[in-house]
């Protein structure tokens, strides 16, 4: 009984303590507004509920768009999938009616090889701004598949003529139709090799950026089993190439000269 006696005074003494510490850290502070923290509490939780709400709706509806992306992507491989099927039924088919003959069918099917292998150089060339495409309608608006060339441009987005190349990109365009052709023409002749190419001028009107890329683009070809023979009078190209053979005019006529 006296041990109980003892804890309860101890424990009453404690709780003095307790009492007199928070008075006096309470002395000078005000009483709180129970009733405007309670409006505010509730103010809080209204607003929270809103927020929650409107995330619930916006997640929602992000899924639905979500889903209705995922169908999209799915129908546009379809039809993509079912436009090139449709191509090439409707080439045979007009083939087959007469509205294209044979002849330009089977020209047309070589020139989209070539047209392949001409891009890989022009878009090394170009720094990847052009690609030649098969124009597949004529200029007279007539619905036929010829074998006109457009170029696709990606600082546009859009196509063009090819006859709106300046001079400089028809080169670049005219050699790298030149190479696809020589490309494609190995790959389907047999083991026919290509081993000489002669380039006739060209190379004057390239600005000194798209003649780096152009003579490179030949010197990449050059490393291979193939001789690349330029004629030209661009004393910038000839600084470029290590072997030549120099045309000199005299007076007793002209004269030939070798660098090697």
């Amino acid at each position: 009984m006296a041990k109980q006696l003892a804890s309860y005074d101890e424990s009453g003494r404690r709780i003095r303590q307790d009492i007199a510490r928070l008075e006096k850290d309470t002395l000078d502070k005000e009483k709180p507004d129970l009733e405007k923290l309670k409006n505010d509490f509730e103010a809080l939780r209204s607003t929270s509920d809103t927020l929650f709400s409107e995330r619930d709706e916006k997640k929602l509806r992000l899924g639905n768009k979500q889903r209705i992306l995922n169908e999209l992507r799915q129908s546009n491989d379809s039809l993509v999938r079912i436009e090139r099927e449709y191509a090439a039924v409707k080439s045979l088919s007009d083939a087959a009616n007469g509205k294209l003959d044979f002849e330009t069918y089977a020209q047309m099917a070589y020139f989209e090889r070539v047209l392949q292998a001409a891009n890989l150089r022009l878009k090394v060339m170009s720094q990847n701004r052009y690609i030649l495409l098969r124009k597949e309608e004529s200029d007279d608006g007539r619905k036929r598949m010829g074998l006109d060339i457009e170029v696709a441009d990606s600082y546009t987005g859009k196509s063009r003529s090819a006859n709106s190349l300046s001079g400089g990109e028809s080169f670049m365009a005219s050699l790298s139709l030149a190479l696809g052709l020589s490309d494609v023409v190995q790959q389907s002749a047999g083991g026919i090799h290509l081993g000489a190419m002669f380039i006739d001028e060209g190379f004057g009107s390239l600005d000194a950026e798209v003649l780096e890329l152009s003579v490179r683009t030949l010197s990449n070809m050059a490393d291979g089993n193939r001789i690349i023979g330029i004629i030209s009078h661009v004393a910038e190209l000839r600084e470029r190439i290590e072997k030549q053979v120099c045309v000199e005019k005299t007076y007793s006529g002209s004269r030939i000269r070798l660098i090697v």
